[in-house]
């Protein structure tokens, strides 16, 4: 059986690093423009919560600086997603990995912005316990879920006639490649979209969980093939 996780809200929490990229952000602004650090990510934190993520730097510099510039938002962007961001996996988390990487192959899959997904993976020190770690656009922006470019990649590297088992948190796209593979799929709870309502077949995961402990309970117990 190849193993496949997702990242984002799977094996951290996506949050932890939202607040990571704030802080680059803030610190970035008070060297920059003199803006007080504090108060810029206690604004953005604010903002985030009330309104989302979608609008934060455009109304940071609004309120800071009296008007819209579409250029600093870009500029607040690069800095954010570039980042190395002070994230980390949770000791259970790095206990399931390693147990699950002596006994099986395990591949990572994720979306979003390719400097980002990387500095993710790196920061987290997931590496070594995945034979690979892949960010979709790596593969170009049409391969991002629910594509499945990287899973038949996966497949024919591997080989393999065994089962295919992901893990994930989104079902808006997580779970269609490899329930369209014939494999099997676990959605997390953990995410923004823990009580989605997928009517779509495909889409559908087969099993959900609270979280990675009770999935990684039910895994050794159905005492799956390697």
């Amino acid at each position: 059986m190849i193993i496949i996780f997702d990242l984002d809200d799977t094996l951290y929490d996506e949050l932890s690093f939202v607040y990571s990229g704030f802080r680059a952000v803030s610190k970035h602004l008070n060297k920059t423009l003199l803006v007080n650090e504090t108060d810029v990510y206690l604004f953005m934190v604010n903002e985030l919560r009330e309104n989302g993520r979608g609008k934060v730097f455009d109304k940071t510099i609004v309120n800071f600086f009296g008007k819209s510039n579409k250029r600093l938002v870009r500029e607040l962007l690069s800095v954010y997603r570039k980042h190395k961001p002070d994230i980390f996996i949770s000791e259970e988390v790095e206990s399931i990995l390693s147990k699950l990487s002596k006994e099986y192959k395990l591949y990572l899959v994720t979306d979003g912005n390719l400097n980002t997904q990387r500095n993710k993976i790196k920061s987290l020190n997931l590496s070594k316990y995945f034979v690979k770690c892949i960010p979709t656009r790596n593969f170009g922006l049409d391969a991002e879920k629910p594509s499945m470019k990287v899973f038949e990649y996966i497949r024919k590297k591997e080989n393999c006639s065994s089962k295919i088992m992901y893990i994930g948190d989104n079902p808006r796209k997580d779970f269609f490649a490899v329930n369209s593979m014939g494999g099997i799929t676990c959605l997390l709870r953990t995410g923004c979209y823990s009580s989605e309502n997928i009517r779509k077949t495909l889409y559908k995961p087969a099993h959900k969980f609270d979280n990675i402990s009770d999935w990684f309970h039910w895994f050794t117990k159905e005492k799956f093939i390697k």
